[in-house]
């Protein structure tokens, strides 16, 4: 296939589903101990499960491989006597169970029942601490273990969970110190262990179903009542490759299990692709006439064996990629549960050439000229695609041919916006026509009227197809994005629909929002409505109050959702206050008021009078309180002073000697 930028390819694919086609299904179990009697069960029902399944395709193998958790505290008992016999601490004090693992490849794919029941029936059971298991752990090994599986490629491929318990996630493990991230690889030894179990963490819903769509596996959960749900958030998240479905408490239903699972995914086609950004894949179906008209989907739910599902599918080049590595590429449509049943494009995007040197090839160009970059350089005089024109002879009859006639009057040479070469016009790039007559149409996204879906170029003008309007066919007519409730009223009658956008009306009010819900200069209106909601409340109304040209409806309401929130007083006196909102809807108000049993109501004099009590009370007590502080400071720092005088001694010490120096000066006799 070959594509310039702006073009579209269109194939058809038919897809019709084979009976008896291959099946690999592949069984984890649960090996809890809480599991022992489900097994039990599970081994009974040999002859029943082989006629089940004969009914499904005669063309099956069966595998199987048991589970329980990471052996490490706090998912298990670490003691000696433990990591021997988990099931010590059983009710039955004789149960023997095998040491924990987290993953145990038993029995590989194969067609003979008896060996797939008998190694089942050899299985033994082990335990751990929390009700939750390794099952990510078990599901990732199963799923890329190819070899050791002998998982078939041209098989649908089937995992079977039974479980009981809930299942740990990515982060889980560093609950033990585990928290090297799980690396995707297939890790089991030669006995079927998987050997990572207590070296790498839970793997994530992420990296689960990027493995189920790249070795396009299918998972049937099959739990307990109890964990149902918990499985079934799982499946909200990976829709197109698991399916939740109820175990009966002693496993009885199993038999019923795979045929619901297995009818589940054979009732679903949906295909995929890997295209470059660059390219553009639609596809379309009636789905074999479930709907009236063809929608865009590449999907077909309750498909039934034999019958044919035929797929249109639009490829557009909607621009050259910038690494021409691109220029050339493989695309690969595929069914996303089936491995080997796919359509291969080569495509070649004519975004270039790569011009080599001048070639003179007999034959071409009329003799007149060479090949250069895939086209033909003419010799002079000679001129035209195909260097049939020669410039010497050019006469009249050739130019008459560039000039339109239209109303007994002739245009110029290509209306002057081209060039005339051997009685053809080469427009210029922004005209188009045998004359250059017409202006190129607008374009959108570098393609003219949006695109061959949505119209089509008729000299200069668009001509769109039905659901499209505007100058480039760009805009939808479909008003569905303009639609806020489901009474299919487009802005809530305060706008019109324009290209898939509300234009609000802002002659009365301003109206504003994606649904022309909003006002902008309506804040005022409380009292304006005041008189409607008080006679609603008080069930009085006479007629007046509520305008049903300015109020459309008034309901009462349990939450009030609107910015524009107002407040109305009732029954004087007690002063119960009603809160209510307001919001424009076809150009009259809408009135949400809140319902009694969310309404506080207040006593405006009570809590007055009570406000001021309650700030006398705590005024005095706080003065009382510091006045009682001071007092107490007081008579403690006093008290403590005293003390220290009483304790205070005086004594005479010998070693004290004074300072004081007197001399005496003898008299002089007379």
């Amino acid at each position: 296939m070959k594509l310039r930028p702006g073009d579209t390819e269109v194939i058809k694919l038919k897809y019709r589903g084979a009976k008896n086609y291959p099946l690999d299904l592949y069984c984890l179990v649960d090996s809890s101990y809480s599991m022992k009697d489900d097994l039990e069960t599970i081994v009974t029902l040999g002859n029943e499960l082989t006629n089940s399944l004969s009914q499904l395709t005669t063309n099956y193998r069966l595998g199987f491989g048991a589970f329980s958790d990471k052996v490490a505290m706090p998912f298990a008992q670490m003691d000696e006597a433990s990591l021997k016999n988990p099931c010590r601490n059983a009710a039955d004090a004789n149960t023997v169970c095998i040491a924990g693992f987290g993953f145990k490849h038993w029995h590989n794919l194969n067609s003979n029942i008896t060996e797939f029941i008998d190694k089942m029936n050899s299985t033994r059971v082990t335990a751990n601490l929390d009700n939750a298991e390794g099952v990510l752990d078990a599901l990732m090994q199963a799923v890329i273990c190819n070899e050791p599986i002998e998982w078939k490629d041209e098989s649908r491929k089937l995992i079977l969970i039974l479980t009981n318990g809930l299942m740990h996630y990515a982060g889980d493990g560093k609950l033990a110190g585990i928290t090297k991230k799980v690396d995707g690889l297939c890790h089991l030894d030669s006995d079927g262990y998987y050997t990572e179990s207590n070296k790498q963490d839970y793997p994530s819903i992420s990296q689960i179903n990027t493995l189920l769509r790249m070795h396009k596996t299918y998972v049937i959960f099959a739990v307990t009542t109890d964990y149902i749900n918990h499985y079934k958030k799982m499946n909200d998240l990976i829709p197109s490759f698991t399916y939740v479905t109820q175990l009966d408490a002693d496993s009885s239903n199993i038999i019923n299990v795979i045929k619901k699972g297995y009818e589940d995914v054979i009732s679903l086609i949906e295909f995929q692709d890997k295209a470059h950004d660059s390219i553009d894949i639609e596809y379309y179906s009636t789905c074999n006439g479930q709907t009236k008209n063809t929608n865009a989907t590449n999907v077909c739910y309750q498909v039934k064996q034999g019958q044919v599902y035929e797929f249109v599918v639009h490829i557009t080049l909607k621009h050259c990629p910038a690494d021409k590595a691109f220029w050339k590429q493989t695309i690969v449509i595929d069914e996303i549960h089936l491995e080997k049943e796919s359509l291969t494009i080569d495509l070649e995007l004519l975004c270039g050439c790569a011009c080599g040197e001048s070639k003179r090839v007999p034959g071409t160009c009329s003799d007149h000229g060479v090949i250069e970059c895939g086209t033909c350089k003419c010799d002079s005089p000679w001129s035209g695609e195909q260097c049939d024109c020669n410039g010497f002879e050019r006469n009249r009859d050739s130019d008459m041919k560039c000039r339109q006639v239209k109303d007994n009057s002739t245009s110029l040479m290509c209306h002057a916006r081209g060039e005339c070469v051997c009685g053809k016009c080469n427009c210029d790039s922004s005209y188009s026509g045998i004359y250059c007559e017409c202006k190129k149409c607008p374009t959108t996204n570098d393609l003219e009227c949006g695109g061959h879906r949505h119209g089509l170029c008729n000299c200069g003008t668009c001509l769109c197809m039905e659901g499209f309007t505007g100058t480039d066919c760009s805009c939808t007519k479909d008003i569905y994005p303009c639609i806020e409730n489901d009474d299919n009223v487009e802005c809530n009658g305060n706008g019109k629909c324009e290209c898939g956008k509300c234009k609000c009306d802002s002659e009365k009010y301003s109206f504003f929002g994606n649904f022309c819900e909003r006002c902008s200069n309506c804040d005022g209106l409380c009292d304006l409505f005041k008189d409607c909601v008080t006679c609603k409340i008080l069930e009085s109304c006479k007629g007046p109050e509520c305008d049903p040209k300015e109020i459309s409806k008034v309901e009462m309401v349990d939450f009030l959702e609107d910015d524009t929130s107002c407040v109305v007083y009732t029954n004087h006196s007690n002063y119960q206050q009603w809160l209510y909102s307001y919001r424009f809807y076809k150009k009259s108000a809408h009135i949400k008021i809140l319902s009694q049993s969310s309404q506080t109501f207040i006593q405006t004099s009570t809590i007055a009078y009570g406000s001021f009590v309650f700030i006398l009370i705590i005024g005095s007590v706080s003065l009382l309180g510091y006045k009682l502080k001071i007092v107490r400071d007081d008579k403690r720092e006093y008290a403590e002073f005293m003390k220290s005088i009483g304790n205070t001694k005086f004594v005479d010490n010998d070693d004290y000697k004074s300072p004081i120096t007197m001399y005496m000066v003898p008299r002089r006799s007379e």
